[in-house]
């Protein structure tokens, strides 16, 4: 079972991407110098489905910082749309971590995985984060806030 796998241990040995580690550092530095339910939206899909999830991270104790994840919405895909993580050099596309958008390399739009993704197809990705999540939590940021943020691909 994939829990007793993940359970206990370290969190980064899950986490891909430099953007993506980094984004995940500052949001549990944050949890933990607040010491207040911190929270940040993201997507998750499978092959199958949109699906919509939050973060949340808690102080539990001076040693113990809780992160939960909990299924906010669920969509449906047209067709099944698959993604493997790949080596940089072999990755064909670009992966949002937190909108799940994809972006072909060389080109500059970011588009939802079943708008270029090709039924029978499995993308190639490294996961980072696009410039309109980065924007979003540089804002946050600045004003002090880790909290919701609404992700809908738009």
């Amino acid at each position: 079972m994939i829990g007793e796998r993940v359970v206990g241990s370290r969190i980064y040995d899950h986490v891909s991407g430099h953007f993506t580690r980094k984004f995940l550092k500052e949001f549990l530095a944050r949890a933990r110098s607040s010491l207040v339910l911190t929270r940040q939206s993201y997507r998750c899909d499978t092959p199958h489905a949109k699906r919509l999830m939050e973060m949340r991270a808690e102080v539990e104790s001076p040693d113990v910082l809780r992160v939960t994840h909990q299924t906010l919405d669920v969509q449906a895909l047209p067709f099944p749309v698959h993604v493997r993580q790949a080596p940089r050099a072999e990755a064909r596309r670009l992966r949002c971590s937190i909108c799940n958008r994809l972006r072909p390399k060389g080109r500059p739009a970011w588009c939802e995985p079943e708008e270029i993704a090709r039924p029978g197809e499995t993308s190639l990705v490294v996961h980072t984060v696009c410039p309109d999540c980065r924007e979003q939590i540089n804002l946050r940021r600045q004003h002090g806030v880790f909290s919701r943020v609404h992700v809908d691909g738009s």
